[in-house]
């Protein structure tokens, strides 16, 4: 029934730093006057629009002094930690790029030039990092960079988890 404040954002955004995973849990559940089947949309609608910068991570609301919902946390939370160690093997990102990046290419920068990612791989878990190898010459945008990172987090199904690309340029032109 309290408004998100500028705290809970810098709370957020010190998580997100320090390469946390992220679960969005409101408690007080109980609090709530008049719960309609909609309710639960209509308060997960209001937090997402105060963290634009988490829209990957889950949202759960828990009632902890009925208990309700707080088993759903626990199991969220084993989820979350084991998709949070997950390894992708080079097969798998191999595929991966061939099916979900290839078909976006050729990508052109905002100066026209274009470029082609040349590989990627998982370099460390926990939390996933990837690196992906561009030419000697070239620049990954960031908007790019943002749609390789979600499409990772989606496809291998990377829960509540930030993701982190290192670019790392290739010696040959």
């Amino acid at each position: 029934r309290q408004p998100i404040t500028a705290q809970d954002r810098f709370l957020v955004r010190k998580a997100l730093d320090a390469r946390a995973s992220i679960v969005l849990v409101g408690n007080k559940w109980d609090l709530i006057p008049n719960k309609q089947p909609d309710t639960i949309y209509q308060v997960e609608k209001d937090i997402r629009k105060d963290f634009p910068f988490v829209v990957w991570a889950p949202f759960l609301a828990i009632s902890a002094k009925e208990g309700q919902r707080v088993f759903d946390l626990l199991r969220l939370c084993g989820t979350v930690a084991d998709a949070r160690a997950k390894k992708v093997g080079q097969g798998e990102l191999n595929a991966f790029m061939e099916k979900s990046i290839a078909p976006r290419w050729p990508i052109r920068n905002r100066k026209g030039k274009i470029f082609t990612p040349r590989s990627l791989q998982q370099v460390a878990a926990n939390p996933p990092t990837f690196r992906v190898r561009i030419g000697k010459n070239q620049k990954l945008p960031v908007a790019y960079q943002r749609f390789l990172t979600n499409a990772l987090r989606e496809h291998f199904h990377f829960l509540a988890t930030p993701m982190h690309l290192e670019v790392e340029k290739s010696k040959k032109p």
